[in-house]
């Protein structure tokens, strides 16, 4: 509904600049997303008086800085790495990943294609895997194999048994089928 109002507004002409109040980052996601064909000058008025934190985000000069493609890409990513409805990648934030998506353009077209109606093409499908695996410390070669063959190979490292160990896993009392 915000963008739809906003939209009214942008189409009426008689507005510079159009401010939404709103403390959630989804809001600021979204308007991203829609920012590249307003007209008006898109702020968003986050922060409260009581603690001194209120500020103005100019949404449109960010959407310029970032680009057409990576606003565009933002939804899909947000909703990804972990947003009101998802929960995120353990213990990754959103700083990490969102370096690389800024970085890789695949990777940009990859989360844009999740989004459309086209679907999803086999590139696509291996550039979200690579992200995934560069979220979690992959190294460029590493991010290329299978994402079950990379995250047994992580688990293989912190729970496996060590070089020194005697026997593997399966002979340990305890732990045969």
């Amino acid at each position: 509904m915000v963008c739809f109002h906003a939209r009214c507004m942008d189409n009426s002409g008689e507005i510079g600049n159009i401010t939404v109040r709103a403390s959630d980052t989804d809001i600021a996601i979204i308007l991203l997303y829609h920012s590249p064909p307003f007209t008006a000058t898109l702020l968003m008025d986050t922060g409260t008086n009581g603690r001194n934190t209120r500020k103005y985000i100019n949404l449109t000069a960010v959407g310029e800085v970032m680009g057409a493609l990576l606003c565009e890409s933002l939804p899909a990513f947000h909703a990804f790495t972990g947003c009101d409805y998802t929960s995120a990648f353990v213990r990754k934030g959103k700083k990490r990943p969102f370096a690389i998506l800024e970085k890789n353009k695949n990777i940009q077209q990859a989360f844009v294609s999740l989004g459309s109606d086209k679907g999803v093409t086999d590139n696509d499908r291996k550039s979200l895997q690579a992200f995934t695996a560069s979220t979690y410390g992959a190294k460029q070669k590493e991010s290329l194999m299978p994402l079950n063959t990379f995250r047994y190979k992580v688990f293989q490292k912190v729970y496996g048994p060590k070089a020194t160990a005697k026997q593997s896993l399966g002979e340990t009392q305890g732990f045969g089928c």
